[in-house]
């Protein structure tokens, strides 16, 4: 099965890497637009354009479901204009709410993400939706997306100063529970689980490859026995330092599997 996927940048692909693990058989269309990222410091309207011209484009490389591997876009998603309530494009944000709401013991739950996902109050929306009486602690960081996509491996002392700058916000808040909401974040998901080391951590990535792996074993047209993964990847700004980080991720050379669009 062809899925279309699509981030700002490399952060998607910790989605793409989990969702392997748990299927067999896909091929994926990946849609990196670096040229334009972070996304989390532009505005709404601007996101939702992007995400149409994207859509588009993985819809013209026949992609039969379409992931939103990006906080940033799936906080802006119902107001998409030309795929509004479109079934067969799935955010990031949804599942990893059910989530942090099925572990979470004192109802306090956090929220990391960029600085739209945050300003959009889409996580907050949902989790209250599931229960009036959770308590939301949403915390943005305007830097981080970008600092992993040119840094993952490779962080400074200053960049890890940032990430423990961004975490310790949740120190003094009495979370059980942090929703990780970019999908970049997984990358530095063991620096975060150090700084707050008896909070749960919800992986949007692992939760949105658990949604994704059920909906393929309900279509009919979805072989299991049949071992073959595929990744076509396509970016805005096609740079050696995308290429090294994107292989990082999902641990394999990619450069021949990659193309500027």
């Amino acid at each position: 099965m062809k899925i279309g996927v699509f981030d700002s940048g490399i952060g998607g692909l910790t989605f793409v890497k989990e969702l392997f693990n748990l299927v067999s058989n896909v091929e994926v269309i990946y849609f990196a637009d670096s040229l334009n990222m972070p996304y989390g410091n532009k505005s709404r309207e601007y996101i939702i354009n992007r995400a149409e011209i994207i859509i588009d484009f993985l819809k013209s490389k026949n992609s039969e479901l379409i992931i939103s591997a990006c906080g940033t876009v799936s906080s802006v998603l119902p107001d998409l204009q030309n795929y509004k309530n479109c079934e067969n494009i799935i955010g990031v944000v949804k599942s990893s709410c059910l989530k942090a709401a099925k572990i979470t013991k004192n109802n306090n739950i956090g929220v990391i993400a960029t600085e739209l996902s945050i300003k959009e109050k889409y996580y907050e929306k949902i989790l209250l939706d599931i229960n009036k009486n959770f308590k939301v602690y949403p915390k943005s960081c305007p830097k981080l997306a970008e600092i992993i996509e040119h840094n993952n491996n490779n962080l400074s002392n200053k960049n890890l100063d940032y990430i423990q700058s961004c975490v310790l916000y949740f120190a003094e808040k009495n979370i059980d529970t942090l929703i990780l909401g970019c999908t970049h974040y997984p990358v530095v998901k063991k620096i975060i689980s150090q700084i707050l080391n008896n909070i749960k951590i919800i992986d949007s990535s692992i939760e949105t490859a658990k949604f994704v792996s059920k909906i393929l074993s309900k279509k009919n047209n979805y072989n299991f026995n049949y071992n073959q993964k595929k990744i076509e990847i396509y970016t805005s700004k096609l740079t050696n330092e995308f290429i090294l980080n994107a292989s990082n991720i999902l641990s394999c050379d990619l450069s021949e599997n990659i193309y500027i669009w």
